[in-house]
């Protein structure tokens, strides 16, 4: 994604701080979640599911990732 689209969505989120910030959270939650998924298809030998949940662990990092650049940068609502 360009800069000039995070630049626009900063623009239209900016008054949603609150909602970035509660997505951002969610969707960090969410790609951790896939990756034990996806330990555990390793650890079962099921290469088909856990080669399903990578490219679901990608969207959601690129999420989290696009979150946190329309927030700044700062890194707000990250999980420990």
């Amino acid at each position: 994604m360009s800069r000039d689209a995070v630049s626009l969505v900063k623009r239209l989120l900016g008054g949603l701080p609150w909602q970035n910030a509660t997505l951002t959270a969610d969707n960090t939650k969410l790609a951790r979640s896939l990756e034990d998924a996806h330990e555990l298809c390793e650890q079962q030998r099921d290469a088909a599911t856990a080669n399903l949940i990578e490219g679901w662990i990608d969207d959601a990092q690129k999420r989290v990732w696009f979150l946190r650049e329309t927030n700044g940068g700062s890194g707000v609502a990250t999980l420990p």
